[in-house]
């Protein structure tokens, strides 16, 4: 008689996985993208064509025709064309409701894939087969999201595989934890103004139940800036996608993003973009924007 596995019932698996936006682009030398940070996905950057620099926290590299760089979630990163007359690239930002993928993606990642790794060479082939998709007349949603999982399930074979049976750090799943209080910090903060002025980093520390000088640590180690600079640069990609993406008034985002009065956030604006927020939004108001509001 054939063998079947006992009786068993299973969770229902949620698998909502995104793409967003997906594109390619072709760039010439001294063209620059600022830093920036994709605080829930991940990025998927291919240069077709040329070479082109990044900087993924403390490290830069330099990313030559083939090379692949997978970008985890709240990795500051940036990208800059020096030398190349014309540089060609194909980039995709994943969202995937999955912790322990994310996790695993944390702790294992590499984050510069050469044309000659291992990993390079297994995705390569599925990374071509979705822009011929994405190009094809007959577009299929449905080979779209295969090719997907395809690539997230040969990321994450491939991780496993060099974890040598050791577990998740401790301080990445921490760090992780973290940088989610803060995000919801700047969410809630729209709301109660008030606890901008609290000591919200003594707050996430105990509601972690850790020391504020060993939570300033631990995510400093991890992801290579302070809390504060984190906090900041999420509010400021708040601003820009509120400046672009709604018909809300200076005034209104201002407040959204916790500042008491214009003139203060207009000042810290400048700082940020180099021109004002009315500026800002009148000279970008008809690029694609590619960040995603916090959730």
């Amino acid at each position: 008689m054939e063998h079947f596995p006992p009786e068993r019932w299973f969770d229902t698996i949620n698998g909502e996985s995104h793409l967003f936006s997906t594109h390619t682009r072709i760039v010439e030398r001294g063209w620059s993208f600022d830093r920036h940070i994709h605080h829930n996905l991940i990025e998927l950057n291919v240069v077709l064509e040329g070479h082109q620099h990044a900087s993924v926290g403390s490290a830069r590299y330099k990313q030559r025709q083939g090379d692949l760089l997978i970008i985890a979630p709240k990795q500051i990163h940036s990208y800059e064309s020096l030398e190349a007359d014309r540089t060609r690239f194909f980039v995709t930002h994943i969202q995937v409701p999955d912790d322990d993928f994310l996790q695993l993606l944390a702790a294992e990642n590499e984050e510069h894939y050469t044309s000659r790794h291992p990993l390079n060479k297994r995705l390569m082939p599925i990374i071509h087969q979705l822009i011929d998709a994405l190009y094809s007349q007959s577009f299929s949603k449905i080979t779209i999201m295969l090719k997907l999982y395809q690539i997230l399930d040969t990321i994450q074979q491939y991780l496993k595989s060099n974890m040598d049976g050791k577990l998740h750090a401790e301080q990445d799943h921490l760090a992780y934890q973290i940088a989610k209080h803060i995000e919801a910090l700047v969410i809630m903060s729209q709301q109660d103004e008030q606890l901008l002025h609290a000591d919200w980093s003594e707050l996430i520390a105990q509601q972690l139940n850790m020391s504020r000088r060993h939570c300033h640590r631990l995510f400093k180690s991890v992801y290579g800036m302070s809390l504060r600079d984190y906090f900041m640069i999420l509010k400021q990609q708040e601003a820009k996608r509120l400046l672009l993406t709604t018909e809300d008034s200076i005034e209104e985002i201002a407040h959204r993003i916790g500042y008491e009065n214009v003139q203060s956030f207009s000042r810290q604006f400048t700082r940020w973009a180099n021109c004002t927020p009315r500026d800002y939004r009148k000279l970008h108001k008809d690029e694609a924007f590619h960040l995603t509001p916090l959730q």
